[in-house]
């Protein structure tokens, strides 16, 4: 998990850089707050996923690319290139897509602010910077990301070929579960996406839907030069692209948060909260807490215990928060407070309850203690998920779909019922031993 902690360090360092080009100082603290603080990015440093250097790289890109809009530098171009490729790399185009509208909607206004910030006096007594223009600048990222992007292309093309390889990554992969070219389909409702994205987002939902309120009334207002028309676009037209698609699984909204959380920043660093928010907010903070103490003590303690923790909690962080935090610091405070509750409920108590019910997690460590070296084989189990049960046995556990592939000497067996059946009705001789 190392490295996915670190790529979560880097994602939340450019977000913060990415919000100070768009709104100036003020919003850093409270982006990097929300971007961290959520209950997706807790899920997604537990269970590992490729969303994690999808997202920490996909910020990049965007800080980067808005960086090098805005002042012209040679090494905003060079970073932004290699975050874009390193982006691409990590699950294919779909950061491309999230970078392009990030950016694309935004060109025209950071164009009016460079200028704007050029002063003709100034660049008279000064020997102006050197700055690289639009086309090449275009050009050098488009040969340098297929550059830095050809060894996995050759390799994928040298495994799969053409169809199957490169342009299954290109295109069929995610462009194709619009399109109907991919055959991966759950047929997903319409608003799933929607939803996954309320409740991994959590606590900082209801600001959320304040923020795109706020964002759009501000747009409306200065079309010309709204800074977060890029982050705007970039949350609803990601989220509609993607609701559109044939398959969907709920971590594939995560891509939309780096949108999300600038958002988020620039109502909590300036913006007045308005008393029913303040209310609605809290209301769900003190579910949330509610919801740890009912896990505390459906789990791990007496309820009166848990409950009763829950309650001193939340009078303590009441008292310090008012303490030293004023203004719209108190609202961030006490969500975060409370997401650090409920986080270290689910880690202390939840997770270290559940996973024992892994039955193939469980099996390899069974048999990873055992002092003899008898192989482990899997019989059959062929809807189980097992890829826990690889990770726990260093090893690739070896499949068969029959008992006549079995080894003739000792062998450890996973199975099923149905895999049971069949080692009883074969001339092998068999015991269970352990059932999980």
């Amino acid at each position: 998990r190392f490295f996915s902690w670190l790529a979560a360090v880097l994602g939340l360092w450019a977000v913060g850089n990415w919000a100070r080009l768009l709104w100036g100082q003020a919003s850093v603290g409270p982006t990097r707050w929300v971007y961290a603080c959520n209950l997706g990015m807790l899920l997604m440093n537990v269970d590992l996923r490729t969303d994690s250097l999808l997202l920490s790289l996909t910020s990049l890109a965007l800080w980067l690319g808005h960086s090098f809009m805005l002042h012209r530098g040679m090494p905003s171009l060079i970073g932004f290139t290699l975050a874009l490729a390193l982006a691409l790399m990590a699950k294919g185009p779909i950061a491309a897509v999230a970078v392009v509208v990030g950016l694309v909607p935004a060109w025209p206004g950071v164009e009016r602010r460079r200028r704007l910030s050029i002063d003709p006096l100034a660049r008279a007594a000064v020997r102006p910077v050197r700055t690289v223009r639009m086309i090449p600048a275009l050009l050098f990222v488009i040969i340098g990301v297929f550059l830095l992007l050809t060894p996995m292309l050759w390799g994928l093309y040298k495994q799969w070929g053409w169809h199957d390889g490169v342009r299954y990554y290109l295109w069929t992969q995610s462009f194709g579960r619009i399109t109907g070219e991919n055959p991966w389909a759950n047929q997903p409702g319409p608003f799933f996406l929607t939803g996954s994205l309320a409740w991994s987002f959590l606590p900082w939902t209801p600001i959320l839907l304040a923020s795109i309120g706020v964002a759009v009334r501000s747009w409306h207002a200065d079309r010309k030069n709204y800074p977060g028309i890029g982050a705007l676009l970039g949350l609803i037209l990601l989220t509609a692209a993607l609701s559109s698609s044939a398959y969907q699984l709920p971590h594939y909204i995560y891509i939309v948060w780096p949108f999300a959380a600038v958002l988020c920043g620039r109502m909590l660093s300036d913006q007045p909260v308005k008393q029913f928010l303040w209310i609605g907010h809290h209301v769900l903070l003190i579910v949330l807490l509610l919801a740890s103490a009912g896990l505390l003590a459906l789990l791990a303690a007496p309820a009166v215990f848990a409950f009763g923790i829950g309650l001193m909690g939340l009078i303590a962080a009441h008292f310090i928060i008012r303490h030293h935090y004023k203004g719209i610091n108190v609202l961030l405070a006490r969500s975060v407070a409370v997401f650090t509750a409920l986080a270290a409920t689910l880690i202390l108590v939840f997770y270290p309850t559940v996973l024992p019910y892994q039955a193939g997690a469980r099996a390899a460590q069974f048999h990873r203690s055992l002092p003899t070296n008898d192989p482990l084989w899997i019989l059959g189990c062929g809807d189980e998920s097992l890829h826990a049960m690889h990770f726990y046995s260093r090893s690739i556990v070896p499949v068969a779909e029959n008992s006549t592939v079995l080894p003739p000497s000792a062998a450890w067996v996973y199975t099923d019922w149905k895999g049971k059946m069949l080692l009883e009705q074969s001339d092998r001789s068999s015991d269970s031993i352990l059932v999980f």
